[in-house]
């Protein structure tokens, strides 16, 4: 697995990559979906991906995937960085004591 982070014009962005089995072109279209799972009867609600993608987009946010058969699958979640109104900078600069 490889993981980064990236901060750039207020987005900060996760990327998580793996160099596995890919996802075929006809279940990556299905994977937000809620309930779809490719998992055995039991195994697997079809959940996950549909509650991280609504949590994400409630935040303003944005998650992608891209994949091919047989060459790892890479999500990307983007998530714009909170404005403290009070000193109209981004949450992150304040944290760090920038003010």
């Amino acid at each position: 697995l490889y993981f980064d982070t990236r901060l750039e014009s207020g987005v900060a962005t996760i990327v998580c990559r793996d160099s596995g089995s890919g996802i075929s072109s006809e279940i990556r279209n299905r994977i937000f979906e809620p309930l779809f799972t490719t998992k055995l009867s039991g195994k697997g609600s079809g959940l996950g991906l549909t509650v991280v993608q609504q949590i994400v987009q409630e935040h303003g946010g944005s998650i992608t995937v891209s994949s091919e058969a047989g060459r790892g699958t890479e999500f990307q979640i983007a998530l714009p960085l909170a404005v403290i109104p009070d000193l109209n900078k981004p949450a992150i600069e304040w944290a760090k004591g920038i003010h």
